[in-house]
């Protein structure tokens, strides 16, 4: 358990200081919803003084104060939303029905005059009276969260309009104060990633964000869910919001007046007979037009990292018009440092004369090897020994390979145990140099330690032997 717990220290401590995987906040981000409009237009009448003009069976449980059915707008339809409930991740259909969809149920509440169970109200704004409220004591363990609106009178052809965005960040905004969250009090600040996480009375981290600051792919100043919920309705609304925000009171379709930059190019990988790594794409992107263009394309930047995650390192910038003989943009890595068997990822951005620059939506993890050879000569096993791990970097079970090099396009490796028996047999076809074995049988199972012996063909009748030791 001591062991369990000092690698996991290790591995936060290398993460946070070296930002590989995203750094050392394994998850941090908060997902969640923005509702940027639903429907009125078709919300059914609730009227409890003229049976006439009701429309639905909700008129059996309003409330009143002082004699006012506050739960009713002024065309006496329920203030919107319905229920507002978080709850445990149980979907069954019974709960659902009963309890979510019930028009006998707002099973989240509603804010009310004089409440003891909700005394504050959102920003002490008197419009929440007669909505839904937030159930915030359940909200600490809560799996689920459902927002319901209605009841709907609709008529044959009528169609609902609802908007919401989804909408993610890293963490929330801190210190905003807000109802709900992991607290049982109805308002209370959203914590900060710079809090001290204790684990078995040891420290892990804190002041996470002052010491290590954001990882590699947070590449905005749009960093928290907060500020990307903003963004949603900026989008809309195709302007900045007025605080608070009515979905109601938004228009039914959206702006989307959203500055678009030049995208990422396709990109082609490939290893050369050199050893190295050829990156390539086209012109397409050249020829990219918008209307709301953030700026010509004047750029290209190479990056290769790790972890698809990062951090990711710049491998060289290309400008516009930079090609080859091939009409195409080629870029060769030949970093010594990235040693061929390990994998990398890769990416290509676009950059505009103004620095905005495109996401990194062409990642491409890439495995380092040589292009095969012509005749088969001498094949090697690498490392000769292995002695408890590999020595190769990358992601997966790379501490078990063993890799071997000297193929040519076409041939078949057998390998047998120091007593004769064969272990594995391996398809080589592909035009490459080498191929990977991470020590498993040809039944599934984990070889021992000991000499083994391998012997490789081809259909052409060439043949070749080697030996390795294995030590665990």
């Amino acid at each position: 358990m001591l062991e369990s717990q000092n690698q996991i220290k290790n591995c936060l401590e290398n993460f946070q200081k070296t930002g590989e995987n995203g750094g050392g906040l394994a998850n941090p981000q908060a997902p969640g919803y923005a509702m940027l409009f639903y429907d009125l237009n078709h919300l059914a009448v609730v009227d409890p003084l003229d049976p006439t003009k009701n429309e639905s069976e909700a008129v059996s449980i309003l409330k009143t104060f002082n004699g006012e059915y506050y739960e009713l707008d002024e065309q006496k339809r329920i203030k919107q939303p319905w229920s507002n409930k978080v709850s445990t991740g149980n979907t069954n259909s019974v709960k659902m029905m009963n309890q979510f969809f019930n028009p006998d149920n707002r099973y989240s509440g509603v804010y009310s005059p004089n409440s003891t169970t909700w005394p504050k109200l959102p920003r002490d704004d008197q419009r929440w009276i007669g909505r839904a409220a937030y159930p915030y004591r359940q909200s600490a363990d809560a799996g689920q969260k459902n927002f319901v609106t209605g009841p709907y009178t609709l008529k044959i052809g009528d169609k609902l309009r609802f908007a919401l965005a989804e909408v993610c960040g890293y963490g929330a905004e801190p210190g905003k104060v807000i109802e709900g969250g992991q607290t049982l009090v109805q308002w209370a600040p959203t914590p900060s990633w710079d809090k001290k996480v204790v684990s078995d009375g040891e420290v892990m981290t804190q002041h996470y964000l002052t010491d290590y600051g954001y990882p590699d792919y947070v590449n905005s100043n749009v960093k928290n869910v907060t500020q990307v919920a903003h963004k949603a309705f900026t989008a809309y609304l195709g302007k900045e919001p007025t605080v608070p925000v009515w979905p109601e009171n938004n228009p039914s379709k959206g702006s989307y007046k959203i500055p678009v930059p030049v995208p990422a190019p396709a990109i082609e990988l490939a290893n050369t007979d050199e050893g190295t790594i050829k990156i390539n794409w086209n012109r397409v992107v050249e020829k990219f037009t918008h209307p709301r263009l953030m700026g010509t394309l004047n750029k290209f930047k190479v990056y290769r990292s790790k972890a698809g995650m990062g951090p990711w390192s710049l491998v060289k910038e290309v400008l516009v018009g930079q090609v080859n003989s091939e009409n195409k943009y080629e870029v060769i890595d030949d970093d010594p440092e990235f040693k061929i068997g390990e994998s990398r990822y890769y990416a290509v951005t676009s950059v505009d004369e103004k620095g905005n620059e495109s996401g990194k939506t062409n990642i491409t993890k890439f495995a380092k090897n040589v292009g095969s050879v012509e005749k088969l000569g001498k094949v090697y096993a690498v490392p000769n020994p292995f002695i408890q791990k590999s020595g190769f970097q990358g992601t997966g079970d790379v501490k078990d390979k063993i890799g071997f090099y000297g193929f040519p396009k076409k041939c078949t490796i057998r390998i047998f145990s120091y007593s004769g028996q064969l272990v594995e047999t391996i398809e080589h076809d592909t035009a490459l140099y080498s191929t990977e074995w991470f020590q498993t049988t040809k039944n599934g199972q984990e070889i021992a330690s000991g000499v083994y012996f391998f012997v490789v063909t081809t259909p052409e009748g060439e043949k070749t032997t080697g030996k390795f030791l294995v030590i665990k």
